[in-house]
């Protein structure tokens, strides 16, 4: 489900900055699906996690997207401002590196924005109410 929303981010940044589709942007589009998957990832894995302890579902989404909040927009940050430099082509020879910069800036942030707001809300229509504990320990 992240996948989507990282792909309205590059368009709307590609369209912003007049940037053409290119080989490098789609490789910027293919880093940002990996960063945007591991954000659903991780929330998600979170809310499974308090469910397991017995936590009700809309109690876990909730609690589960508090934690992950912060650690998310770090990683998020720390991505699109390491960017930065290479979208804005400061060096001499950078110019090429600009579609992929701006692809992954792009998607990264609106991956961001709208997975801590529209996975917990997709997760409390198409999850079960319960999850059931691992059944690991029971096997003899």
């Amino acid at each position: 489900m992240a996948f989507p929303l990282g792909i309205i981010g590059v368009a709307l940044l590609m369209w912003a900055t007049n940037t053409y589709l290119s080989v490098q942007s789609i490789m910027g589009i293919i880093m940002m699906v990996g960063i945007a998957v591991s954000y659903g990832n991780i929330l998600v894995d979170r809310i499974n996690a308090l469910m397991k302890e017995g936590m009700a579902k809309s109690d876990a989404i909730i609690t589960g997207s508090a934690d992950r909040y912060r650690p998310i927009l770090m990683t998020a940050g720390t991505t699109i401002f390491a960017l930065l430099p290479t979208a804005l082509a400061l060096s001499h020879g950078s110019e090429s590196n600009v579609p992929l910069a701006i692809a992954v800036i792009g998607g990264t942030f609106m991956a961001t924005l709208l997975t801590l707001y529209i996975i917990p809300i997709l997760y409390s229509y198409i999850a079960k109410n319960t999850i059931l504990p691992d059944h690991d320990e029971n096997i003899q």
